[in-house]
């Protein structure tokens, strides 16, 4: 669901104000490994008959070999770099000049003072020119790499919505639905203990962060 719905413009041609996905394949795999479940939606009204029948078994003996091939594979972060087909540098980023970034916030700040609002998020676009394609498979493979994460992937005519999340929207498991909304943010300035958990008492004593919760 889109943030500013009738927005149109690069890079969100592709996706409209709201859909919803239902995967017509879907496979889960369990923590432990030793539990998978490939599950097929098969329509009513198309998905019938003989003819049909081994079209869609052709479909699974498909995905069955693509899964046994990668069997004892497992996944790791890659850097790109020089020798993945160039480098990325300034001259590669585009995004709002810092100056009138600044500018930006000290107006939100004047309006949060004002009283007009209580919060407001902002955030900036940043364009990265790649020196060669990248495979959306590719990145959300990779992005497994990254712990307590939910990833996702949605597929436009000419464009890919790829990301990892470690908030969860919500989770349905019988009558029981849970969620999970951070908020709050602190520097780790390492692995310092101490320092760590005293920081952490702080987020704690936030009364915006408690207000947030």
């Amino acid at each position: 669901f889109a943030f500013e719905p009738d927005f149109s413009g690069p890079p969100w041609d592709d996706f409209s104000d709201g859909c919803l996905i239902f995967p017509r394949w879907q496979y889960a795999r369990h923590t432990d490994h030793d539990h998978v479940v490939l599950t097929l939606v098969a329509d009513g009204d198309k998905d019938r008959g003989l003819a049909r029948r081994g079209e869609i078994m052709e479909e699974l003996d498909s995905i069955l070999m693509t899964l046994e091939a990668f069997e004892d594979e497992s996944t790791h972060m890659r850097s790109y770099g020089p020798e993945g087909g160039g480098s990325i540098g300034s001259q590669n980023i585009h995004q709002l000049p810092y100056e009138i970034w600044e500018q930006h916030i000290a107006k939100i700040q004047d309006a949060i003072r004002s009283g007009k609002f209580q919060k407001i998020v902002a955030a900036r676009r940043t364009d990265v020119d790649l020196p060669s394609p990248v495979d959306d498979i590719d990145v959300a493979t990779q992005l497994s790499a990254e712990p307590g994460c939910t990833r996702y992937a949605f597929r436009g005519a000419t464009s890919s919505f790829v990301g990892a999340s470690p908030e969860i929207l919500f989770n349905k498991e019988g009558r029981e639905l849970t969620t999970q909304a951070l908020a709050g943010t602190l520097r780790s300035l390492g692995s310092d203990l101490p320092v760590l958990s005293l920081r952490s008492m702080e987020l704690m004593d936030s009364e915006k962060d408690r207000a947030e919760h």
